[in-house]
């Protein structure tokens, strides 16, 4: 074989494993290679200089390949046992580099690839940092965020000496507890649905700017959901008729416990009056959360819920009518055909920050076994 065609076959297939390499781990990608080669009549010496492997590793992966009778046998070969590759060439470095990683911010593997590169000297490609991390068990999450007024230790309090006890009346049966809060769905963009297909879809966009406003109450125990809509605004006037509505459905059996945030005309004069009215006949009350504490309030999952479904269904009729009825039709199916993801969804467990550790001024990370 001439040098130069043998320098244009390390050049091309040095490529190809370059290429590969983000999709296969390297020794993988090395054995295909080698295998064809080797099928094909190239001597060892030439497999072994082309793809940069060891001279003995190629003769044995040669014998094991000829000595293969079957198909079963020939794709054995391919099969990578754990740790194969490359994972292992920040062994020696692993516990530092993940230390580095969860007391800093990184958002992308290239950075990460770039710091295990400048502070320990270990050159890695892309695919061998993510096995790198996936043994670490370090995974890329979705950041979230939590109201800069909010006062953690004055969440944690109300939810130890209010809401938790309010939470184990309902499941005893001793109380109704309702979570209320409202939710604006815009039509527009942002609930187009997915298609399937082999090309992107395109819609027309709407013309206005219309709004489903809900204001829903949350049964803690049973799921149900009792609304107020309009195509407005959520006003006094809808926390009224919310009011009088959740008392005409439960009545005077037990007491009824409302919990909801602190909206100005959810505590104006008008609201007020008339809590003190049906008081007269019914036991309720509104439990007001504490300041900027929407991860207390549970109604507030529903919604995501809710803007989830919407996203992931597309209709060709994108009237507003086709729009607000399908909004009801996924709060309606919280007590059908979604009560088992809804249970799953709305249990004691909340979100809570007061155990958030500081990353730096603008970061944190919570202990995961206290995650919700």
């Amino acid at each position: 074989m001439e040098q130069g065609v043998t320098d244009r076959q390390s050049f091309v297939l040095q490529t190809i494993i370059s290429f590969l390499q983000p999709f296969f781990t390297i020794t993988f990608t090395k054995r295909i290679i080698a295998a064809i080669l080797l099928s094909t009549g190239k001597q060892p010496q030439h497999v072994a200089s082309i793809l940069n492997m060891g001279l003995s590793t190629v003769y044995k992966f040669r014998k094991a390949l000829n000595s293969a009778s079957s198909a079963e046998e020939i794709t054995s070969l391919f099969q990578m046992k754990p740790g194969c590759g490359r994972k292992s060439k920040a062994g020696n470095a692993a516990s530092d580099i993940k230390e580095e990683i969860e007391h800093g911010v990184y958002s992308c593997l290239r950075d990460i690839q770039s710091m295990i590169s400048n502070k320990f000297k270990i050159v890695l490609s892309l695919s061998a940092t993510a096995r790198c991390l996936a043994a670490l068990e370090i995974k890329r999450f979705k950041a979230a965020s939590f109201p800069a007024k909010a006062n953690p230790q004055l969440q944690k309090t109300f939810y130890d000496e209010t809401l938790h006890p309010l939470m184990n009346k309902a499941k005893r049966g001793k109380i109704h507890l309702l979570f209320m809060d409202g939710s604006h769905f815009v039509m527009g963009s942002d609930f187009l649905g997915y298609i399937y297909g082999t090309a992107r879809r395109f819609t027309h966009s709407h013309s206005g700017r219309q709004r489903y406003n809900v204001l829903g109450a949350l049964d803690y125990v049973t799921k149900k959901i009792l609304t107020v809509t309009n195509a407005k605004y959520l006003t006094a006037t809808e926390v009224i008729t919310m009011l009088n509505k959740i008392a005409a459905f439960y009545g005077t059996g037990k007491p009824i416990r409302v919990v909801l945030d602190n909206a100005r005309y959810q505590k104006c004069e008008a609201v007020t009056q008339t809590l003190n009215e049906l008081q007269k006949t019914f036991d309720i009350d509104l439990v007001f959360l504490p300041s900027y504490s929407p991860n207390l309030n549970l109604v507030e999952r529903i919604w995501r819920f809710v803007k989830t479904e919407i996203r992931s269904k597309y209709t060709s009729e994108v009237d507003f009518s086709t729009f607000c009825t399908t909004i009801d039709d996924v709060i309606a199916s919280t007590t059908g055909s979604s009560k088992k993801h809804i249970d799953s969804l709305i249990g004691e467990k909340v979100q809570l920050y007061n155990s958030l550790i500081p990353v730096d001024p603008h970061t944190f990370v919570m202990p995961r076994e206290e995650a919700a």
